[in-house]
């Protein structure tokens, strides 16, 4: 698959890269990016937000 990103966007990522143990290539970094970002819990759209009560704790 192939990807087109910024110039900015490749140095953020090779910015993050550097920052790891392994330093690892754009791809790599790319994808483990990506597997960070599909692990972050992400809330329902249709799930309403809970309702503040006032005056109880």
């Amino acid at each position: 698959m192939g990807v087109r990103m910024t110039e900015d966007f490749q140095h953020a990522i090779k910015a993050w890269a550097k920052k790891q143990p392994d330093n690892p290539p754009l791809a790599t970094a790319t994808r483990r990016l990506v597997e960070l970002g599909l692990t972050v819990k992400t809330k329902d759209p249709e799930e309403k937000p809970a309702k503040k009560t006032k005056g109880k704790t």
